[in-house]
C-alpha cells in the first residue's frame, strides 16, 4: 500500500503476513485482502509462496511480540539397520526477543516425545498470522 510521508511524497509500504491453514494460494490472497480491507483501501498482494513452517508453537500474547522461526533437528535410529538419520524442520513462534524465542523453543522441545535439538532462531519480517 502507499502512504503519504511527512514531506508530502508518497511512500510504498510492504508488509509480510503468514496465512495459516490455506490449501491454495488464492485462499491466502483472499484472506490477506479481507484481513486488511478495514485498514487500507489500496492493497496489492505482490507475492505468495509456500512456507516450510510445520506449525506455530504459540499464539501472540502481546503486541510487542514478533514472529520468529526456530529450526529443530530430530535424530532417529533405524531399528533394523542401526543407522541414524536426522530431520530438520521449522516451527514458528511469537516472542519479544531472541533470548525469549530461545527460551520458548527450548520449552517446546521438552514437550515432545522425540529428542529435539534447537538448531537456530531467526526473527522474521512477518507482521502477523492470518487465520
Amino acid at each position: 500500500f502507499i502512504v503519504t510521508s511527512k514531506t508530502g511524497g508518497e511512500k510504498q509500504i510492504t508488509e509480510r503476513y503468514f496465512t495459516e491453514d490455506k490449501l491454495v494460494l488464492a485462499e491466502s490472497e483472499n484472506a490477506v485482502m479481507e484481513h486488511l480491507a478495514p485498514y487500507y483501501h489500496d492493497i496489492e498482494v505482490v507475492s505468495i509462496k509456500q512456507s516450510k513452517i510445520k506449525e506455530f508453537a504459540n499464539n501472540r500474547a502481546s503486541d510487542d511480540e514478533d514472529v520468529y522461526i526456530i529450526t529443530l533437528e530430530s535424530t532417529f535410529v533405524n531399528e533394523d539397520t542401526g543407522e541414524e538419520s536426522t530431520t530438520k524442520y521449522d516451527i514458528g513462534l511469537f516472542a519479544k526477543s531472541i533470548p525469549d524465542a530461545t527460551k520458548k523453543a527450548e520449552e517446546y522441545c521438552r514437550q515432545g516425545l522425540a529428542d529435539l535439538n534447537l538448531v537456530s532462531v531467526k526473527r522474521t519480517k512477518w507482521i502477523d498470522i492470518i487465520k
